[in-house]
C-alpha cells in the first residue's frame, strides 16, 4: 500500500463478528521491501477484502504489477496456486485471481519445493 509521511493506513484484522471500538497500534516500524510488489491503480480498481481473509473481483478490480520483461507468477487463489510462468509483461500484469489470498512474482520459475513452500505460506495446495 503506498503511504507517505501524512497518510493514514488501515490494518484488517481476523476474528468475526462486527468489531466495535478501536484498536491503538503505537511504536510500529514500517520499512520498504525489496522486489516487485503489487498495486492498485485507482479506487475503481480496488479489490474487496473480504473476511475470509481474500480479495474479491466484482468484475473490474486488479491487482497491477509495473514490470516488463519476463516474469513467473505464483498465484494464491481458489484454494490452489496457480503458476502463470514466463510471462513476457510489457508495462503491466494484472494478478487479481477470483478469490486471490496473495501473490508472488518472480524472474525465473520456481522449483516444485519452492513453490510447495509459497503454497504452505498462503494456506493453499499445489
Amino acid at each position: 500500500m503506498p503511504a507517505d509521511d501524512a497518510q493514514t493506513a488501515l490494518l484488517a484484522l481476523g476474528g468475526g463478528g462486527s468489531p466495535t471500538g478501536s484498536i491503538t497500534f503505537s511504536s510500529i516500524s514500517v520499512r520498504e521491501l525489496a522486489g516487485n510488489h503489487c498495486l492498485a491503480p485507482g479506487d475503481a480498481a480496488r479489490p474487496t477484502y473480504q473476511a475470509d481473509k481474500k480479495l474479491a473481483d466484482d468484475g473490474d478490480d486488479s491487482l497491477i504489477a509495473p514490470l516488463t520483461g519476463i516474469y513467473s507468477a505464483y498465484i494464491a487463489a481458489g484454494g490452489s496456486l496457480i503458476a502463470d510462468e514466463s510471462v513476457a509483461m510489457a508495462g503491466d500484469y494484472d494478478v487479481l485471481r477470483d478469490n486471490m489470498v496473495g501473490a508472488v512474482l518472480v524472474s525465473g520459475t520456481l522449483t516444485a519445493a519452492q513453490q510447495q513452500q509459497v503454497a504452505a505460506y498462503f494456506g493453499v495446495a499445489v
